[in-house]
């Protein structure tokens, strides 16, 4: 088994069980807390299918993403470039480990650099709806590229 490809997966399943996770805390929070005048207004039956169908989705892509079988080193050792598309062949020796690993750490941090709006007062008052709304933001954006990549089987041999 491939360990980048298992470490994905991995990351992928505890990402979708932390939103889950989330999404549940900001809707008790929302019971709970008392809104001021906001411009934005959650609506029950809208959040519930925006977040249901974006946890069946997300459901169906982990499903799909656990049916794909990794790449062997032996699979991987006996690719030939030649078979590679043209659009995919230019960036077959453009592997940086530094490149990689700051890629990592700039998603991490647009992933996160929205919560630093809450250190506004208004937007503090304003968590439950504002968490909500960048929840499932965050829960739909980050199921669109699993629904295309279990729809559009290629190879995709990890560094």
């Amino acid at each position: 088994m491939n360990v980048k490809t298992s470490y994905n997966s991995t990351m992928h399943n505890k990402l979708f069980k932390s939103f889950i996770i989330l999404l549940i805390h900001i809707a008790g929070c929302n019971l709970l807390i008392a809104q001021s005048p906001s411009p934005y207004e959650l609506s029950s039956p809208q959040e519930e299918l925006i977040v249901g169908s974006g946890l069946a989705v997300g459901g169906i892509v982990l499903y799909l993403d656990k049916k794909v079988k990794p790449l062997t080193l032996k699979e991987i050792n006996q690719l030939s470039i030649d078979e590679i598309n043209q659009f995919d062949r230019s960036a077959t020796h453009q592997y940086s480990h530094n490149a990689a690993q700051w890629s990592d750490i700039l998603v991490g941090a647009a992933i996160v650099s929205p919560l630093t709006l809450f250190t506004h007062s208004q937007i503090r008052d304003d968590f439950s709806t504002i968490g909500m709304m960048y929840a499932q933001t965050v829960l739909l954006s980050s199921i669109v590229p699993g629904i295309s990549k279990a729809h559009i089987q290629r190879v995709r041999p990890y560094a």
